[in-house]
Parts: C-alpha cells; structure tokens; sequence
C-alpha cells in the first residue's frame, strides 16, 4: 500500500523563520527542511511539539506500536489521512505480488525437500525392502512402486516431527482410539 499523507497539512510559514521562533521538528530535532521534507503541523499540538518532517512522521507512523500510524501519540489527536497514488503503482503491485509467489514457492521446495530427503533415508533403511513387502497384499499403487511408497512415508514422518514440534510443551493430548481401531493398527504393524 502506497504510504499515506496527512491532510490538511500546513507548511511552516517564512515569517516564523524570520522572526526568531525557528521552528525544529520534534522527532530529529533539525529545523532545516530540504526538498520534500518540508515541515507541517498534522495535529493539535502547539509550541515546540507543534511541527515535524513530513518524513519524519511517516517514518515514525510505520514503526511505532500501537495507535500512532493513524493518532498524535501526544495529543492524541487523529491524523487526516489521504492516499497518495504514486506513479508506477502497477509495476510495485505485480512486484510485491512476486515477491510472495515467489516465497510461497520456496517454502513449498523446502518442504517437498524435506519430505523427499526423510523418504531417501526411510528407503535407505529398509535396504531389504521388509518394511515395503509388508504392505505388498494391498491392491494400491502406493504398495507397488517404491518411489511413491517412500515419498509417502517420508510425508507421514514430516507430519509427525512437525506435529512433535509444535507440541513441544506437551500440552496436547490426542483423544482415546476406539478398540477397533488399535486392532486394526497392531494387524499392520502400525502400532
């Protein structure tokens, strides 16, 4: 989102200048303004906390908590805000639009990564085949071919180290199986 300014700003008068009140802004202290960095008056405070950087205020609204992006974190008063189209907003959306494609796709490769990494170790392990043949009575695709069958089981360690790590502090406990169901699991050596 393009960075907002306040409305209705009031620039800082020469008059002022000339008359000895040189006006400082109240973030960095400097009361010299150069080209776009003009100082103005956002809110309702007077005297020394009166004037600031336009940059400086935006500065100080992007990365102070709370409600300073849209009040006067001295008087409280609310910012006037108007959005400010600048030029080239298409080219920063479609950027900003690859740059999050672009990590959603790297967090896909490191998991598809880790997973095909866990199964290699997993095929690795089982070099006689004795934990593939054990499932080798099902009809699947998955009991057949090794590739599928090892990136499966990799997934399923994925899943489980993942879930061990959320559950670090041991807070979860999962609900009581149904009898049939540990019956069935200790027939295919799953449990």
């Amino acid at each position: 989102m393009p960075p907002a300014n306040m409305c209705p700003p009031k620039a800082v008068v020469d008059e002022e200048i000339k008359t000895g009140s040189a006006a400082t802004c109240r973030i960095c202290l400097e009361s010299s303004s150069g080209p776009g960095s003009e100082l103005i008056s956002p809110c309702k405070c007077k005297g020394t906390q009166q004037f600031v950087h336009r940059s400086c205020l935006d500065h100080w609204r992007a990365v102070k908590e709370g409600t300073a992006f849209s009040h006067c974190s001295e008087c409280k008063a609310q910012y006037h805000l108007r959005v400010q189209i600048l030029e080239g907003s298409r080219c920063r959306k479609m950027k900003f639009r690859l740059f999050v494609a672009r990590d959603i796709l790297l967090v896909f490769l490191a998991i598809q990564a880790s997973i095909a990494a866990i199964g290699c170790l997993a095929y690795l392990l089982d070099k006689d085949g004795q934990f593939k043949n054990s499932f080798a009575d099902w009809s699947h695709y998955l009991s057949k071919h090794a590739i599928p069958f090892y990136y499966c089981v990799g997934a399923v360690v994925f899943f489980v180290l993942e879930y061990v790590v959320e559950d670090l502090q041991g807070g979860y406990t999962p609900p009581r199986m149904k009898p049939e169901h540990v019956l069935r699991l200790r027939m295919l050596k799953l449990m």
